[in-house]
């Protein structure tokens, strides 16, 4: 399911890569918590429950699972992502994911980060 899920973790498994002949796969730059939400994606198709969560820490974990589904190459999570980001976004925000857009190579999101529809002012 994991190598079905991603091109990346496809490599890992199968051979392509070092980790092949691991005992145990390390993940480097990412939080424990994050990878929890993107396996959770990978074997349930959806997101992890975060109603419990002040809104800040959602977006941060959302900005965080967008970094992870790049990494891995799992489009379906980034356009979920994306999604909840362009809706979540205002003024203050804007910049933040115009920088996010250039760090993780998706320049798509910047013109949407910049349009009127995407953006509110709750000023």
């Amino acid at each position: 399911m994991l190598a079905a899920s991603s091109p990346v973790f496809n490599r890992q498994l199968s051979g392509q890569m070092r980790e092949k002949d691991m005992d145990n796969i390390v993940v480097h730059d990412m939080q424990p918590a994050i990878f929890r939400a993107l396996l959770q994606f990978v074997y349930t198709d959806s997101i992890i429950d975060m109603s419990g969560m002040d809104v800040h820490d959602q977006i941060e974990i959302i900005r965080h699972l967008l970094v992870a589904a790049e990494r891995y190459c799992m489009d379906r999570l980034k356009n979920i992502c994306e999604g909840v980001l362009c809706k979540c976004m205002d003024m203050e925000s804007l910049l933040t994911y115009v920088a996010l857009a250039d760090t993780t190579e998706k320049w798509h999101i910047r013109p949407m980060s910049v349009s009127t529809s995407c953006v509110t002012n709750r000023y």
